[in-house]
C-alpha cells in the first residue's frame, strides 16, 4: 500500500480507470482508500511514480443532473430512495 495526497475532488471509479490507462493496476479486490487525509492505493512499487502523476492530475467528473435523473428513472426510484439505499 502506498499513500498519496487526496485530490480536491475524487471519483473512485474514474480514478481507477485513469490509473488503468496509465498501466497502474490495483491489487486484486482492492479499491482506493482514504484514511487519515491520505489516499491509499494497493499497487506495485514499480508503479508508484506513475500513480502519483495520475492522482495529482485527477479531477473528478460526476454525471450531470440529467444523466443522474435518467438513471433514477430507469431504476424506477427517487433521489431520496437512492440515498436511503446507499446509506
Amino acid at each position: 500500500m502506498f499513500d498519496f495526497d487526496v485530490p480536491v475532488s475524487i471519483n473512485g471509479t474514474q480514478l481507477i480507470a485513469e490509473l488503468s490507462r496509465a498501466g497502474v493496476e490495483l491489487a486484486a479486490g482492492s479499491k482506493p482508500l482514504i484514511s487519515n487525509s491520505r489516499l491509499w492505493l494497493d499497487i506495485a512499487e514499480a508503479k508508484v511514480s506513475d500513480a502519483a502523476a495520475v492522482v495529482a492530475a485527477h479531477v473528478a467528473v460526476f454525471p450531470a443532473v440529467s444523466e443522474r435523473q435518467a438513471l433514477l428513472d430507469k431504476l424506477g426510484i427517487t433521489e431520496d430512495e437512492a440515498r436511503l439505499l446507499l446509506s
